[in-house]
């Protein structure tokens, strides 16, 4: 579990309590998140990754199958790689769900101008609105 996590966690519950879909991109191997919100969120929360392990389902997201993320509120990804990115953001903009990147501490210079820094606690957050 990352230091932030239950920053993380507490802004999700803040801002998505009444969402009905969540959707982790890129889980990996580092679940915690994941299994909090389906936990603690009445919602269906989905985990999809390009090597899934655990309950994740498979999906690459350079060519993604959309229905995995129609209905979806909230779309995140924890520390994706810089080139995850643009595809997150365009996932997120098909499907109208807000965006939210928790970034690598060293990624501050891909923050695409779209997406609006944001201090939760001790988490840092990267959030692009489309719902």
């Amino acid at each position: 579990m990352l230091f932030d996590t239950p920053d993380l966690l507490r802004y999700i519950a803040a801002n998505y309590s009444g969402a009905e879909k969540i959707v982790e991109i890129g889980m990996g191997p580092e679940d915690s998140v994941y299994k909090a919100l389906k936990r603690e969120m009445d919602a269906e929360i989905l985990a999809v990754d390009i090597c899934p392990s655990g309950d994740a389902l498979f999906d690459d997201i350079f060519e993604p199958d959309i229905e995995k993320y129609s209905g979806a509120s909230l779309i995140y990804s924890i520390r994706p790689n810089p080139e995850l990115i643009l595809p997150l953001q365009k996932i997120a903009q098909t499907v109208g769900a807000d965006l939210l990147i928790r970034p690598l501490t060293t990624d501050s210079g891909h923050k695409p101008p779209s997406m609006k820094l944001m201090n939760y606690g001790r988490a840092v957050l990267w959030v692009e609105k489309h719902h």
